[in-house]
């Protein structure tokens, strides 16, 4: 390995899947000069990749970004026992279903860094994308600033917590896991969702 202060090997967590062959990755423990996390893509041909993995990567930094030379291994996520993570197919959501979601933190960088959430389904028609809207805490300074509609029955749709839906948005079908639940008739009418839950 070149002693090149900008050429290293870092530890990196794949943070999202914007689109079939390219996952988003975000540096373990890296920050730049102005403290901002380090992030960058990466071309995934076979698709082995997904978000939660972490991977060992050779990079090297130039002023403006941190380019990938290799990936130097790969390390699969574990699995939780409890929350099986589902293919990313496209299974059926009809609208009201509850599910877990990679959302970006800002909606102006959809390649930026971003967390799971749960949301709650509007729309699946599309085989690529979905409409849905992201679930916060009440108390969250988003829900405050936003606003929404609060949930009234979130344990029996899969929750762990009280939550409050926030405006849709547009989520690409390869950035959506597992489903919790679906809710109920009470918050089905609040969220004006019509749609007959699938048997």
């Amino acid at each position: 390995m070149p002693a090149d202060p900008d050429h290293r090997v870092v530890t990196a967590t794949v943070i999202g899947v914007p689109a079939p062959g390219t996952v988003v990755w975000r540096a373990d423990g890296e920050r730049t000069g102005d403290g901002s996390v380090v992030t960058g893509d990466l071309d995934d041909p076979d698709g082995a990749l997904r978000t939660g993995d972490h991977v060992v990567l050779e990079v090297v930094r130039d002023r403006f970004r941190w380019l990938v030379v290799d990936v130097v291994d790969r390390i699969p996520r574990p699995r939780s026992p409890a929350r099986p993570r589902r293919p990313h197919a496209h299974p059926a959501r009809p609208p009201g279903t509850v599910l877990i979601a990679w959302l970006p933190f800002t909606r102006d960088d959809d390649e930026g860094p971003g967390k799971h959430r749960p949301c709650v389904v509007l729309r699946s028609t599309d085989p690529d994308v979905i409409r849905a809207r992201p679930l916060y805490d009440p108390g969250s300074a988003v829900a405050r600033d936003a606003g929404g509609v609060q949930l009234q029955a979130w344990r029996a749709a899969g929750l762990d917590k009280a939550s409050l839906a926030v405006d849709p948005v547009e989520i690409p079908v390869a950035r959506c896991e597992q489903t919790l639940g679906h809710l109920a008739p009470v918050d089905l009418a609040a969220l004006g969702i019509t749609g007959r839950r699938r048997r």
